[in-house]
């Protein structure tokens, strides 16, 4: 004897609807297929259609069942027309195989399998339980019923009679308090659209998991830094390319869990928001609010062609956000160009698809959380539906993808250390001279070499003494073959574009201009988290106003 069968009745006459109401759709799916989903893995799944309805392969078609569910529906006919719902249930109890029968309407869209549990608890000694709202309406179509009532529900339909609620006076019921949502029904026009807006509305499970998402995915960038920071300190880059897209794996969880259309971009600013509000944004500065935001449109993107959940989205929705991230960055703060903006890119992407592979394989384990797989079929409710497969199939096509995936991953970190070999030089690189059409890289061996000491006075007049470990600017610029005249004007330039001017006079001076790489015994930050940068210090300069932090490019005119 079988625990529970699940019994969707779809065999009315929808005549306040006007069409079957069974074949209506809620995101993409049919209402049907909308219960199917929800139920399965609670019960066997049966399906009890009018006696006329066509065979099992026109149903399918007709409601558009996912081919997954085919083998595991089994479709009940009624023995006679016009008996009402109590038809099929009298059907599905007639079987002998099921302990209880739990009967839903079809067009009741919000019943869930935590309506099915609760029900359960308070079987007790009674032969029917059934769902009662608040203001005391009966909700029979959406109830538990054991096999016991078979015969006195046939005795029932064959005397004449019709009313659910009237049976249920000559049975032993247990009535259980429930709220109003998962016994909504959809009986006309009017009741459908307003079910159709409130099945798009956030529920507060959704809300959590996007809060954490947000959350986890800041979380994210700062915990695993350190680890990337390995890679990318070799070969001379900012980390954050790497850190990145274990960040954006969270978004694109957010994504796609919860189905909503822009969920990436929303929280992609509402990171933005939080990092401007709590002194992350960094170099970013106000730039933050697009930084962030670009990765979560192009999620977005992605979870639109690709709706469905599995290896191929993750991999693809990771690796372009992340891609589209190092862009962004490079355009608003870096500026790297040819084969240096070609391996940032590469780095980005080796570390996003990996990403995406680990995000696949959490999703994998994920769903044996209860709350999840109910987040997730409600996820895949609301997308457009792929091509069809069986069970078979598609697990088949997830293991190719994965195996896809860890060859891009291991094709692309290839890629990257060819790339890095051979862009060793301009990786390492600091600074860049310009003079006239002449460009020169500086490399930390060319700015550590003395130890000095001095004063700076700031805004408000205090003066304050360091030691810092760097370059005479004048040094420098002979090391490198940089011809400098008291009539020179040398501008050095900040990766956020402030920029100070410095005459030829004042560089050729032994104590005025110098380059520093550290202060005080710690190295000066560069433009990442974790990376070293260059501060021009000044000596002589009054409020210490053309002292450029983070210094990137010299120009010498």
């Amino acid at each position: 004897m079988r625990a529970t069968g699940i019994l969707i009745l779809a065999g009315g006459r929808s005549r306040r609807m006007g069409e079957d109401k069974a074949k209506l759709k809620m995101g993409e799916e049919t209402l049907l297929m909308r219960l199917l989903r929800e139920f399965e893995g609670t019960g066997d799944l049966l399906v009890s259609v009018a006696k006329d309805a066509g065979s099992p392969k026109e149903l399918t078609t007709a409601y558009e069942i996912d081919p997954a569910f085919e083998e595991e529906i089994t479709w009940l006919r009624d023995e006679q027309e016009d008996q009402g719902p109590l038809a099929g249930l009298s059907s599905a109890l007639s079987l002998g195989i099921h302990e209880w029968i739990f009967a839903v309407a079809s067009d009741m869209p919000f019943a869930d399998s935590a309506l099915l549990e609760k029900l359960r608890k308070e079987r007790g000694e009674a032969k029917a339980v059934i769902p009662v709202t608040s203001d005391g309406q009966v909700h029979p179509l959406a109830g538990l019923y054991h096999r016991d009532l078979a015969a006195p529900l046939r005795a029932y339909l064959k005397a004449g009679g019709r009313k659910a609620l009237s049976f249920l006076e000559t049975v032993p019921v247990t009535y259980v308090p429930v709220g109003e949502k998962p016994v909504t029904n959809v009986n006309d026009r009017a009741a459908y659209e307003r079910a159709v807006r409130e099945d798009q509305r956030p529920d507060t499970v959704q809300l959590v998991f996007l809060a954490l998402c947000v959350g986890f995915g800041m979380f994210a960038k700062k915990l695993i830094g350190p680890l990337t920071n390995v890679i990318t300190d070799f070969i001379r880059l900012p980390g954050g390319g790497a850190a990145a897209a274990f960040s954006l794996m969270f978004l694109v969880f957010a994504a796609g869990l919860t189905g909503w259309r822009w969920a990436g971009t929303a929280c992609g600013f509402v990171q933005g928001a939080l990092a401007l509000a709590l002194g992350l944004a960094g170099y970013q500065g106000a730039f933050a609010l697009i930084t962030y935001t670009i990765p979560g449109i192009v999620i977005d993107l992605v979870r639109l062609i690709l709706p469905g959940r599995g290896t191929g989205y993750y991999l693809i929705a990771t690796a372009a956000a992340n891609t589209a991230s190092a862009l962004g960055a490079n355009l608003l703060v870096f500026h790297f160009s040819g084969r240096l903006l070609l391996l940032w890119l590469l780095v980005a992407a080796s570390f996003g698809v990996l990403a995406g592979l680990v995000a696949s394989l959490v999703d994998t384990r994920l769903q044996n959380v209860s709350e999840y797989r109910r987040m997730r079929r409600k996820a895949l409710r609301g997308a457009k539906r792929p091509r069809p497969m069986d069970r078979e199939e598609r697990m088949h096509m997830e293991r190719r993808q994965r195996r896809i995936g860890i060859v891009l991953v291991l094709a692309l970190f290839l890629m990257t250390a060819v790339a890095a070999c051979g862009n060793r030089e301009e990786a390492a690189s600091l600074m860049t001279i310009k003079a006239g059409d002449t460009e020169v890289s500086v490399t930390m061996e060319d700015l550590d070499k003395t130890e000095f000491t001095g004063e700076q006075v700031n805004g408000k007049g205090e003066v304050t003494e360091h030691t810092w470990k760097g370059v005479l600017l004048k040094d420098l610029l002979a090391d490198k073959e940089v011809a400098v005249t008291e009539d020179s004007t040398v501008t050095i330039t900040a990766a956020d574009n402030f920029g100070a001017e410095y005459t030829g006079r004042e560089v050729l001076d032994d104590g005025t201009v110098y380059l520093a790489v550290q202060e005080d015994g710690e190295a000066v930050p560069g433009i990442e988290e974790g990376t070293e940068g260059v501060n021009v210090v000044v000596f002589g300069d009054k409020d210490s106003k053309r002292c450029v932090r983070m210094a990137v490019t010299i120009e010498v005119k």
